[in-house]
């Protein structure tokens, strides 16, 4: 009966020691996929800022030009 004990003892450690590695591992690639994404979501951002920059640049240019045209007054 020792020895069965012991066998079984042996089993549920390898099973549950094996459920952790596989937990370990999914885990793992779950991070990889949160990072991936927080990384596509920083470039989108740098992105739409150099966007808004530029559009910003363009906006302050046609004022200047408007404000540097003669102007009638009716």
């Amino acid at each position: 009966m020792a020895g069965t004990s012991k066998a079984k003892s042996l089993w549920n450690k390898l099973i549950t020691n094996s459920h952790e590695a596989i937990n370990t591992v999914r885990l793992l690639r779950i991070e990889q996929e949160k990072l991936s994404i927080a990384a596509y979501e920083i470039e989108h951002t740098r992105l739409d800022w150099e966007r808004m920059k530029v559009n910003c640049v363009l906006e302050l240019d046609q004022l200047e030009v408007s404000l540097k045209e003669p102007h009638i007054d009716i």
